[in-house]
């Protein structure tokens, strides 16, 4: 019996040994945190997302917040493509017979802020970092143009 008892624990034994190693070989991972705000032409962009994309594809992004700013907390480490991406904001939901809003939006509200298609595609975008241990501050500065200001370093 002692046999059989050892024989139906060994699967379990080998399911800890090999959850416990997977659990080892994640840590190999280096990321970095990376934070900053996002304007085109000046004017901050309000809602949207902010994507960095490695040389071995890995990726992270983060939601741009309604003033402006954004903080990506998992950046592959190296040389990355940013892609900023905005899209229209979810209609509010409001009763039937409520009035038009008529309030102009103010800063720090989020509002949709149209950009280049160029920024939203890794294959097109001129926005290039290159992400260190540690946390960071890059700010984005986007052109209506859809190219890199000069004043703007890589």
């Amino acid at each position: 019996m002692t046999a059989n008892r050892a024989a139906r624990s060994l699967p379990l034994l080998a399911t800890g040994l090999l959850l416990a190693g997977l659990a080892g070989c994640s840590g190999g991972v280096k990321t970095a945190v990376v934070q900053g705000s996002v304007s085109i032409d000046g004017t901050p962009i309000t809602f949207g997302t902010v994507a960095f994309v490695g040389e071995d594809g890995r990726a992270d992004s983060a939601m741009i917040q309604p003033d402006g700013t954004y903080t990506a907390k998992k950046v592959p480490l190296g040389e990355v493509v940013i892609t900023v991406v905005t899209y229209p904001l979810p209609p509010q939901v409001r009763p039937p017979d409520a009035p038009p809003m008529t309030e102009p939006t103010r800063t720090g509200q989020a509002r949709f802020v149209p950009i280049p298609p160029s920024y939203s595609d890794a294959k097109s975008s001129p926005l290039r970092y290159t992400v260190q241990e540690g946390t960071q501050t890059h700010d984005l500065k986007l052109t209506q143009t859809g190219k890199l200001s000069p004043a703007v370093e890589r």
